[in-house]
């Protein structure tokens, strides 16, 4: 459980205050992700530059890390549930 060090000195209601917030920011950054995939992808089609497709790709990483924190934050509070 070495993932979970960085939220052990959290109590269990800071946990959820931050898996709350959180969560939010990822959704926000899911929305805004989702609309530059589908601004690029007309682009990609109307400018027939495939160029673009390098970006598709990349502009979902910061999801990806997001995703992988939320992860790591509901895990913490599960463990907490169960002690």
């Amino acid at each position: 459980m070495k993932e979970n060090l960085k939220f052990d000195h959290l109590t269990l209601e800071e946990l959820q205050a931050k898996h709350k917030k959180f969560k939010a920011f990822v959704i926000i950054l899911s929305i805004t992700t989702l609309i530059v995939l589908f601004g690029l992808s007309y682009s990609i089609f109307k400018y027939n530059d495939s160029s673009l497709v390098l970006l598709c790709g990349g502009s979902s990483i910061a999801l990806l890390l997001c995703s992988f924190v939320l992860r790591q934050i509901e895990v913490a509070i599960k463990s907490r549930d169960l002690k």
